[in-house]
């Protein structure tokens, strides 16, 4: 396990860079350096958790949310060269890397770092077992929002259409956004609460 974290942080690397010179190409400036910072944070901690303590699921979660991110480069600049000779399948780039600040990717790796992460650190556990059903249903809330936010916009760039858009929900997000983010941001407040109940259960060396 530990080759195929290095594997996948080396891999991850390379991507970041490639990353890091598209926002310098689309002039993100100060923006662009402070994501930039954030993912390889990510997947420099992730790295150094999974290459040493591979049982521990905390490292894997940060590659998984360094790796989401990184993705996103490649992925537009593949939309790019291909949206003039195959704007069909450049919509799907797009639509995954998130074309014009529209676009799905980030939710499941902030959602994972503010729900997952914070449940389970600094061991890699829940701080009990009745945390379990509150661990599900943050996982349940993340899946489906996801799903909402990845075919709720019509256009992933101008002219291209989203590949999977349901028009039907752009009427109803009224009513749809506060009943899944509402709970989702209560579940980010609940784990944050996590930290501190185990911290005032754990003992000296855990804290």
């Amino acid at each position: 396990m530990r080759y195929v974290a290095h594997a996948i942080g080396g891999i991850q690397a390379i991507l970041l860079f490639g990353l890091v010179l598209i926002l310098v190409l689309e002039g993100r400036g100060l923006e662009g350096l402070v994501i930039a910072l954030l993912i390889g944070a990510a997947t420099a901690v992730g790295w150094l958790l999974a290459s040493r303590l591979p049982n521990n699921p905390l490292g894997w979660m940060l590659l998984f949310v360094g790796g989401c991110f990184a993705l996103a480069g490649p992925a537009y600049a593949i939309g790019l060269l291909l949206e003039t000779s195959a704007p069909s399948l450049a919509a799907w780039f797009f639509w995954y890397a998130g074309g014009d600040d529209e676009g799905w990717v980030w939710l499941p790796p902030v959602g994972l770092l503010f729900t997952q992460v914070l449940l389970r650190f600094p061991d890699g556990k829940l701080p009990s077992p009745r945390w379990r059903w509150f661990s599900r249903l943050t996982i349940g809330l993340l899946v489906t929002a996801t799903a909402f936010a990845a075919v709720g916009y019509a256009e992933v760039r101008p002219g291209l259409p989203n590949p999977v858009y349901l028009p039907w929900l752009a009427v109803h997000v009224s009513i749809i956004f506060p009943l899944i983010g509402l709970p989702l941001l209560a579940c980010f407040l609940g784990s944050a609460l996590s930290v501190v109940v185990r911290y005032r259960r754990a003992g000296s060396v855990e804290r």
